[in-house]
């Protein structure tokens, strides 16, 4: 990531009418919080410069920084202006309270795709047009399409230089407008396995360096059994191009997966593929693992490396 995150301050928009949900959606419980609000305020707080909610009042029963809109009329353009005229930064990043799932590498994408833009947006098969980086400079705007009482946020991008950031992962930016899909959205995080994109090729290409790898080597890489489990066992794990991993195996080969690519590992490499392929599963994980923005990560980790090991036992 070209640019750090923590340079940026998050806003997240929580004054929709959520007529369709038919009760207040930045109040639902979402895992193990009491709201939704509180949810992405904790997985999101350890990563920006600051988090902060854009709410007409506090209706929130943690403590929480908020942005007050005080103006009669609830929509996305009263909420931008009043956002660039409380904060002094240049660039916001914003997104809405009913987005759970938009990982940390989107965003940090984002980010980087910003410069020399007003707003850089997200886009999979539809715009998501409140995921993404303001910048101060479309306040004049915002003002002038305010006072002629027109509130459209697709108008604001169009009228201004917005760039489309493309995705390729729908799921990642499922909106919770209903009760069906608040339900979807509990069991998405509740899931007890995932599914990730790796071809026939590239599995062989993994193999094959599995295989050139010493016995020093392997003690070198994988502190524990159960990362070297997981390793040597994804092959099995292969359906129709498809990975599919407990969430307990998808955990340790991330966390194994960030040590690696974090550190020199060009001794290790005898496939100039093989690199980039790591890097790619790496990336493929941490937008599909809800949990990685989770405040409880850590946690959440150890407790899957002590499944594996305990199923390692049993076998």
């Amino acid at each position: 990531m070209s640019k750090s995150l923590q340079e940026l301050p998050c806003v997240i928009l929580c004054g929709g009418k959520s007529s369709r949900m038919g009760e207040d959606k930045a109040l639902l419980p979402f895992s193990s919080y009491t709201s939704l609000a509180q949810y992405q305020v904790e997985r999101l707080k350890p990563y920006f410069k600051s988090v902060q909610l854009s709410s007409k009042t506090n209706k929130f029963d943690f403590h929480c920084d908020i942005i007050y809109d005080t103006e009669k009329i609830s929509s996305p353009l009263i909420a931008l202006k009043t956002i660039f005229n409380t904060l002094e930064d240049e660039k916001v990043f914003i997104m809405t309270v009913d987005t759970p799932f938009v990982s940390l590498g989107t965003i940090g994408k984002l980010y980087a795709s910003s410069k020399n833009f007003d707003i850089t947006v997200a886009q999979s098969l539809r715009t998501h047009n409140l995921c993404g980086v303001f910048s101060k400079s479309i306040l004049e705007k915002i003002v002038e399409m305010v006072d002629d009482d027109f509130h459209k946020i697709g108008a604001l991008l169009k009228r201004v230089n917005t760039s489309y950031v493309k995705f390729d992962d729908e799921n990642e930016f499922l909106n919770l407008n209903t009760q069906d899909e608040y339900k979807l959205a509990l069991k998405y995080y509740k899931s007890d396995e995932i599914e990730i994109m790796v071809t026939n090729t590239g599995m062989s290409i993994l193999n094959n360096w599995l295989s050139s790898l010493t016995e020093e080597n392997q003690s070198t890489l994988f502190k524990e059994n159960c990362e070297k489990y997981v390793l040597f066992n994804l092959e099995s794990k292969l359906r129709n191009n498809r990975l599919v991993l407990s969430n307990d195996e998808a955990l340790v080969l991330f966390e194994w997966l960030g040590n690696f690519n974090d550190e020199d590992r060009t001794e290790y490499y005898n496939n100039e593929n093989i690199e980039q392929l790591l890097y790619d599963l790496e990336c493929s994980l941490e937008s599909t693992l809800v949990c990685v923005f989770s405040p409880d990560y850590k946690v959440i980790v150890t407790n899957a490396r002590t499944n594996l090991n305990k199923m390692m036992l049993t076998q």
